[in-house]
């Protein structure tokens, strides 16, 4: 029994995560004319997420 994701399990993805970059791109423009500081957070979170997803499809 193959417990191993198929190939194509990540192409589905893609749109998700292109969604979510600019979801992310628009939340930090508009964070960043109201408070920068929060603008920031929000960068350095999605720099965290960005590594772990690219660790993520390195492993499969």
């Amino acid at each position: 029994m193959n417990t191993m994701p198929e190939e194509h399990t990540f192409e589905a993805t893609v749109p998700v995560a292109t969604n979510l970059l600019i979801l992310t791109v628009v939340v930090i423009v508009t964070l960043g004319i109201l408070s920068p500081d929060a603008a920031d957070i929000v960068r350095r979170a999605n720099s965290f997420f960005f590594i772990w997803w690219k660790k993520a499809q390195e492993v499969f």
